[in-house]
Formats: structure tokens, C-alpha cells, sequence
């Protein structure tokens, strides 16, 4: 393994008060490859050790990367300067001397990598009244000695040299000289030198230096570059080729340090572009550097009319300033733009600005229009044109639609938004509503979604959501009503309503889910409050369904009515097993009847009243509880198709049946006589043929004709009543009381009566 490179650390841990930096291996920016004994650097280090800092883009390819150290020992103030100086910068000697780096560009090109090229300097040409930048350099040195000066003095400025004789002489070639040594320096193109007090033992003397006009172009870069008044520190004295014995001194004092000619990019008066390093001057202006005014017209058309332009990077004046002592009236104009004969822009005495011509756009930031007067409108926008057909405002973002912007925005009291339209069109109208007076509203949407959707978000709201109103009163029940709402679909009617209120669904009927359900008043007289009709010539399906889901008890209709302020009665009920009840008035079937398929048929109370038709029950029977069954017309029939079963039973079975009451009763309230023409109260028939068995006429007379071993059996088990009483009441009765008849010729074979008593029973006499 072999070690690496050593360097001062970029950080570690101090070891006592500020001390710290140590050498450490690849100064703690590097990794080191023991097998070759080499620094593999972090980005932006370099070196052996990675002990320097690399310079941004390695200077462009213009300039040189130097330390800390190097620069100030090279390119800093000398460090003796009110002494002598010794020609060197100062030592810099911290911990980061060596490691830190910084670009020294080559002359003319300026930027921390550069790559930034530099403009022409001069003078601004509208400042006036100024002077040059002055110096006064004393050379002195010990009279004691008799020695005079000998050697050179060397003056550094800006990384350069001015080198002129230490024997100072009082003359034009002396001072031709001391000027010619300034202007060798690359910053200096035109200098003055003035010598004067020259010692003539000494030959020590003061040289007065001003600076009359410094290189316009390539003698500066990013380090070395002034503004035209460089500061004293900049100037330093150099004595070290001073050969006299006589203790010398050197000192650089100013003497004109204010109100200076500038040196300035494109002397004030354009702007430089650092990518070309050419000057762009403003108009009047012209000339590499833009010191050259430009005020007679010329014939290059693309050269700017006018620029105003304040170079100052602290400027806090005013770039355009319009006054006049006149106060405001219309009869004057501050601003009058043309074209040719075209006018485009005008502005009044009065403020009032008018664009004639052309359109108004805004780039960049924004428009505020402000006004304080009280009624004035503070934006108007009007066409004039009478055959107008464009956009008299169009607002537009070349964002796509997006909800995340806004188009406009509508406030009051400064912070209050009334009104916003969204980037995605969504307009939202905070208060106040929308109030449309004449020519209506339409809102079209071609999305997958709602086209209108009214809400209100206030916690207690008790209003009206939705309200429409006209002043026009409804023209029912008479003409033809008009509408309050259409709703279309395709072209086809989907619903109206009109302005009674009466609504017409064309199509898809109505559909009420959730809670509420519906409600249908009528205040008509005549009028029915609902109207259920299936208009269909071939309609299969139900007029009305009706349907719950609840497995719980409930009603499916319920049928009340309610006169004036007295409580609601109800009429009758339809529960969800299908039981119907009706409170009040009974069944009145008119006509067809009603067929009862199983279940039978239960009248608590009232009775039933069929006029026509009858009752017909198939299965199941009939049980009246309670008021009987009373048949005006029609009749009654039972059938059964049962062998076993009893077809009609009729039953007192209260235990305190009496008082004459009937377990049947049949009354015939038939006045014709029966000599005229008999009618029967009862007749009973059997067989396919109805053969009659049994029959009652309206005179009482009965006949009971038996078939095969049929006949009468009469029983009795009461005690004291006779079993039997047969009784003509009749005054003139010439029949007999009781008549017995025997079609059998055999008179041993029958008997005509058969009396018998006991038990067993046993013959008391028998009549044959």
C-alpha cells in the first residue's frame, strides 16, 4: 500500500481556539487509491491532495485559476505603501491561502468563469462641470546625507507599473517623461505629469499625476477594473529600485477624488451586452462606447427613435418627467403620437389619454385601473362602429383550461370577491345573484355533467332554492296556458309546466326516491286531484303499481277525508298483506259483480250491498260477522263443488236466542194472487234434472215428494208441546185436514200410518 498526498484539511474538528486545518490525506476532499498512492477527488477539487478548490468552467479558456496567496501577493496593494513599499501585495497567510482559487480573466473579459466579454468605458457625455482623477506622489529622502535620489520609482496600479526616474528635474522633458511612464500602463491612455518643490540636494519632488482619459476597451477584467475613481489603496509606491544610500520615502496622497469624469460600460448612455460585448446605445447616441452624441436625424431605419435609459443602479429619479407651469386644461397636450398623418396616441392637459389607433397590449405584469371619483365609471369599453361585429372584450390565457386560474375576479371593499370565472369556465357568483332583465339566459355544456346545478350552502337556509316568477297572471282554467318550464330531450318533450302550476311529464313518468315522497293538493271544485291514465291502444302493463320494501308492517294506501278544520277521517286502508279495509261507507259494486278467489269475504260491520250483479264466491265461503247480508237485487246463489262438505248452514248460535227472532226467515212481498200465478218460497231439487223433492208455495202449501226412501221425519224431545198439530183455521173448509195418497196398488204391503211408544219402540196402532 502506498500513502497519499497531504493537504490542509477543508474542515475537521478544532483542537483548540481556532485552531484547526490540519494535514490531513486528500485534505478531506478525496478518497485515497492506496494501490497507486493517488487522491481521487470530490467534484469542484483538484490538486495532488485535492487541496484546491477548481475554478468555475476552468475560466472559460480565459484566464488563469489562482490561490488566494497568489493573488494578493501578485495583484494586492502594496503592503507598505505611506513607507516606501517593497513592489509585492500583502502575505496572505490563513489556512485556505493555497485553497481557495479564483478565476483572473485575461484583459477585456470579466465574470467569475470569463465568459462574459466586456463593453467600451468613457465618459458619460451629459455630465459636465468635472474633473480628472488626480494623484500627488512625494518622493522625499534624508538631506543630512547630501545624497541625491538615484535609480527608478515604480507606481502600481490596477496589476501594472508606471517607471520613472527618481531624479526629479522641473522640466517639460522630465515631466514628458513621468507622463509617458503612466501612459505605458494598459489602463491609461492619456496622462499629465507635474513636477514640483524639487530638492536640489535630494533631488526629491512632488509629481502631480491626472489622469485625463483611460483606455476605453481590453485593459481591465473581473479582478483589475475601476469606474473612473479608483480609490487611493488602488495606487502604491515601489522603491525598491531607488540606488541611494539616503533613506527614501514614497507617498500617494489624492488631490482630485470627486466630481470625476466617469469610466463607465458604454458611458451611461447604452447598454452592454456581455455575450458580444458591444454596446447598445441609446438613441442620440452612437459610437463604440456610446459617447458620441447623435442628435441630427439619419436615414437608418432600424436604428430606436428615442431611448431614456438611467444607468444608475441605485437611480431613484424620475426617467420621464412631463410638467408644465400651466395648470391642467384640455386646451393643451402633453403627448401627441403620430404616423405620418395618422394620429395614434394623444394625451390632454387633463390627464385624458386617447388611443386612436392600433390596440393596446401588455406583455408582461399587469393593468390597474384606480379612480376616485364617486360616480364616474372606472372602465368602459365601447365599439363605436355601427355595423359592429367583432368582440368588445375577450379575455384569454394561453394556459389550457385548468381550474387552478382564474379569468376574472369581481370584488368589493377591496378584499370581497362577488363574482370569478374560473380557468375551466366555472362562473361563481358570491352574492347577489344573477338578474337577467331582458333577452333570458342559456347554458350549454358539452361535458359529461351537470349543465345546472343550484345549491345553497347556508346552515338554516329556509327559502326558496329555485324561484320563477312572472308578472303575467296564469290563464287557467280558461285559454291555453303559457309555460313556465320546457324540458326537451333530442328535440322531443320531456316535461312542462305550466303557469298554474299544472305539469305535463311527456315521457318517463315520475320517479320520487328517498324520503319525502309525494304530494298532489287540488283546490278545484270540480276538478279530480289525480288523474291516472295508460293511453296506450295496446297498454299490458299496471296504470298504478304500488311498492314497499319494508318488511314490517305497514299500509300500502290509505284513503282520508277532512272537512274544513275537523279532524281527518279515514275511509279505508290497503295494508302491505293485501287486507283492505274500509272505514267508512261500505262496498258499492254498480256493476259486474265481485269474485272472491280464496279467502272469503269478511263485512265487520254494515253489512254488504250488492245492487246488480250478485256475489259470487268461488272458494273459501262468506262469513258475515255482523249485520247480515241484505240482497237488493239479484238474488243470491251458493254452489259447491265439495261431496262432503254442508252448502249452507244457517246458525242462531247466540245461547240466548229468543223473543220471536227467526234462525231463517223468507218473506215475499209478491202481491200478485196465487190463483193467478204461484210463486214458491222454497224448492229443493236433486239429479242432473233437478227433480223438486221439497217445495214451499206462497199459499204455505208444502209438498215433499220423495224419491226412492226419501220422505219427512218430524222429531221431538220436548215434553208437554205436540209433536205434531195439524190445523185449518178456515170457517168454510171442505177438504181434508190430512190427505194420504198410495200409488202402490198393494194394500197389504204399506201402512198409512204406523204409531208406535217406548223404548224400544213398540206398535200402538197402525192403519193400513
Amino acid at each position: 500500500m502506498r500513502k497519499c498526498p497531504t493537504g490542509v484539511a477543508w474542515t475537521d474538528k478544532a483542537k483548540t481556539a481556532n485552531v484547526a486545518h490540519a494535514m490531513v490525506e486528500c485534505s478531506n476532499r478525496g478518497v485515497c487509491d492506496y494501490s497507486k498512492g493517488e487522491c481521487t477527488c470530490f467534484n469542484g477539487y483538484t490538486g495532488a491532495a485535492c487541496q484546491r478548490l477548481c475554478c468555475p468552467s476552468d475560466c472559460s479558456g480565459h484566464g488563469l485559476c489562482y490561490s488566494s496567496a497568489i493573488l494578493a501577493l501578485q495583484y494586492g496593494p502594496d503592503s507598505l505603501p505611506s513607507v516606501a513599499g517593497d513592489g509585492v501585495g500583502p502575505v496572505y497567510s490563513n489556512w485556505e491561502k493555497d485553497s481557495m482559487s479564483s478565476c483572473m480573466c485575461d484583459m477585456g473579459y470579466t465574470g467569475p468563469d470569463c465568459s462574459q466579454l466586456m463593453c467600451a468605458k468613457n465618459d458619460d457625455p451629459l455630465t459636465t462641470g468635472q474633473g480628472y482623477r488626480t494623484i500627488q506622489i512625494q518622493v522625499d529622502a534624508d538631506a543630512s546625507t547630501n545624497i541625491a535620489l538615484a535609480g527608478s520609482v515604480r507606481v502600481h496600479f490596477l496589476g501594472d507599473i508606471a517607471v520613472f526616474s527618481a531624479v526629479a528635474v522641473a522640466d517639460a522633458a522630465h515631466e514628458q517623461a513621468c507622463a509617458q511612464a503612466f501612459q505605458s500602463m494598459r489602463t491609461v491612455l492619456t496622462a499629465t505629469c507635474t513636477i514640483t518643490s524639487v530638492n536640489p540636494v535630494t533631488a526629491a519632488a512632488i509629481y502631480t499625476v491626472a489622469f485625463k482619459e483611460w483606455v476605453h476597451l481590453g485593459g481591465e477584467n473581473n479582478l483589475l477594473y475601476h469606474d473612473g475613481n479608483p480609490p487611493l489603496s488602488s495606487f502604491t509606491c515601489d522603491l525598491t529600485k531607488v540606488t541611494s544610500l539616503n533613506s527614501p520615502t514614497c507617498a500617494v496622497t489624492d488631490v482630485t477624488a470627486t466630481n470625476v469624469i466617469e469610466h463607465v460600460y458604454c458611458s451611461n448612455r447604452g447598454l452592454c451586452d456581455f455575450t458580444t460585448g458591444e454596446c447598445m446605445c441609446y438613441a442620440d447616441f452612437k459610437g463604440l462606447d456610446c459617447n458620441q452624441p447623435s442628435n441630427v436625424p439619419d436615414s437608418i431605419d432600424d436604428n430606436d427613435g428615442f431611448i431614456i435609459n438611467p444607468m444608475g443602479l441605485t437611480y431613484t429619479g424620475t426617467v420621464l418627467h412631463l410638467k408644465t407651469a400651466k395648470g391642467s386644461q384640455a386646451d393643451f397636450y402633453f403627448m401627441k403620437i403620430g404616423s405620418s398623418t395618422l394620429p395614434i396616441l394623444t394625451m390632454n392637459g387633463m390627464g385624458d389619454t386617447k388611443l386612436l389607433n392600433g390596440n393596446f397590449e401588455l406583455s408582461t405584469g399587469s393593468l390597474t385601473i384606480t379612480t376616485i371619483a364617486q360616480t364616474s365609471t372606472a372602465a368602459d369599453i365601447a365599439n363605436t362602429h355601427t355595423t359592429f361585429t367583432g368582440t368588445a372584450l375577450k379575455v384569454r390565457t394561453t394556459r389550457a383550461s385548468n381550474n387552478a386560474f382564474k379569468l376574472l375576479e369581481a370584488m368589493t371593499g377591496g378584499t370581497t370577491t362577488v363574482v370569478e370565472i374560473r380557468g375551466d369556465g366555472l362562473t361563481t357568483i358570491y352574492t347577489g345573484g344573477l338578474y337577467v332583465v331582458t333577452g333570458g339566459g342559456r347554458i350549454s355544456h358539452t361535458l359529461d355533467g351537470p349543465s345546472l346545478t343550484v345549491t345553497n350552502s347556508y346552515g338554516s337556509f329556509s327559502n326558496s332554492l329555485l324561484k320563477l316568477s312572472t308578472s303575467r297572471a296564469s290563464l287557467f282554467p280558461g285559454a291555453s296556458d303559457f309555460v313556465l318550464i320546457e324540458a326537451t330531450a333530442n328535440s322531443f318533450p320531456a316535461f312542462t309546466v305550466e303557469a298554474s302550476g299544472r305539469t305535463t311529464i311527456a315521457n318517463g313518468g315520475l320517479i320520487v326516491t328517498g324520503l319525502g315522497g309525494a304530494q298532489i293538493s287540488n283546490s278545484d271544485p270540480a276538478d279530480p286531484a289525480l288523474v291516472v291514465s295508460a293511453t296506450g291502444a295496446s297498454f299490458t302493463g299496471d296504470a298504478v303499481a304500488i311498492k314497499t320494501f319494508s318488511g314490517s308492517a305497514h299500509n300500502m294506501l290509505k284513503v282520508t277525508t277532512k272537512v274544513g278544520s275537523n279532524a281527518a277521517i279515514d275511509l279505508f286502508t290497503i295494508s302491505n298483506s293485501g287486507l283492505t279495509t274500509i272505514t267508512q261507507g261500505g262496498l258499492h259494486i254498480v256493476s259486474g259483480g265481485a269474485t272472491i278467489d280464496t279467502g272469503g269475504l269478511h263485512v265487520g260491520y254494515g253489512g254488504e250491498t250488492i245492487d246488480f250483479g250478485g256475489l259470487r264466491v268461488k272458494n273459501g265461503g262468506g262469513t258475515i260477522e255482523l249485520g247480515g247480508l241484505n240482497v237488493i237485487n239479484g238474488g243470491g246463489k251458493i254452489a259447491s263443488t265439495s261431496a262432503v262438505a254442508d252448502i249452507l248452514t244457517v246458525e242462531a248460535t247466540s245461547t240466548l236466542f229468543s223473543n220471536n227472532a227467526r234462525v231463517l226467515y223468507i218473506n215475499s212481498k209478491s202481491t200478485v194472487a196465487p190463483s193467478t200465478s204461484m210463486h214458491y218460497l222454497i224448492e229443493a231439487t236433486v239429479g242432473a234434472s233437478s227433480t223438486s223433492v221439497f217445495k214451499v208455495d206462497s199459499t204455505g202449501l208444502t209438498t215433499i215428494a220423495g224419491q226412492g226412501s226419501g220422505g219427512a221425519t218430524i222429531s221431538d224431545s220436548g215434553t208437554t208441546a205436540n209433536t205434531l198439530t195439524l190445523t185449518n183455521s178456515a170457517s168454510t173448509f171442505n177438504q181434508a185436514v190430512l190427505a194420504m195418497t198410495s200409488s202402490d196398488t198393494d194394500a197389504t204391503g204399506f201402512s198409512f200410518i204406523d204409531a208406535k211408544a217406548g223404548s224400544p219402540a213398540a206398535s200402538v196402532f197402525t192403519v193400513d
